[in-house]
C-alpha cells in the first residue's frame, strides 16, 4: 500500500488519513535537478517531459515521511510522498498537477513542525511560479526504469 502513495494532494492532505498525522510531524524536503511529465498524445503514446529549473538551481518539492513496520517479519521501512499542486501554466501543456515547489523561504515554514503550525505549512504549497520553470521534451528512451544518464534529459530538437 505505502509504495503506491507516492504522491499526497495538498488540498486533502489535513483530511486523508494515510497523511494526516505525517503533516502535522513528518514533513521533509525533497531535492531534484527535475522531474518528468507525460503528455498523452494519439493512440496510447506518452511524450516524455523533463521539468527543471530555469536557472539549473536543484528544486527542492515539499514532502511527507513515514515509517512502516512490516507485520511479517517487524523490519521498518522508511518511505515518502511528494506533495502535488495543480499545475501553473506552462506545466498545464503537459499535466494537470504539479510538485510543490519550494523557495527558500517556503522551505522554514514547511519544516516548522508541530500541528500548531500546520496551517501556515499548507499555505506554502502553491503551484510555482511558470517563470521559474523550464520544459523540455526527451526521448522515449526516459520511459525505460533500466535506461539512466544524461541522455534520459537531453533536449530534442522539438521546442514546447
Amino acid at each position: 500500500m505505502g509504495a503506491r502513495m507516492i504522491n499526497a494532494r495538498a488540498e486533502t492532505l489535513a483530511e486523508r488519513p494515510a497523511f494526516r498525522q505525517a503533516l502535522r510531524s513528518r514533513r521533509c524536503l525533497i531535492a531534484a535537478d527535475g522531474f518528468y511529465e507525460w503528455q498523452s498524445g494519439p493512440g496510447s503514446r506518452k511524450r516524455p517531459c523533463y521539468v527543471s529549473a530555469t536557472d539549473g538551481a536543484p528544486l527542492t518539492f515539499a514532502g511527507l515521511w513515514e515509517r512502516w513496520e512490516n507485520a511479517a517479519d517487524g523490519v521498518s521501512v522508511f518511505s515518502c510522498a511528494i506533495i502535488t499542486v495543480p499545475a501553473n501554466e506552462i506545466l498545464q501543456r503537459v499535466h494537470d498537477r504539479m510538485p510543490a515547489i519550494l523557495d527558500e523561504d517556503a522551505q522554514g515554514d514547511w519544516l516548522g513542525g508541530g500541528s500548531a503550525r500546520t496551517g501556515s505549512a499548507l499555505d506554502q504549497l502553491q503551484p510555482a511560479p511558470a517563470e521559474r520553470l523550464r520544459l523540455q521534451w526527451v526521448s522515449p528512451f526516459v520511459n525505460s526504469v533500466g535506461n539512466d544518464g544524461p541522455s534520459c534529459i537531453e533536449p530534442l530538437p522539438t521546442a514546447v
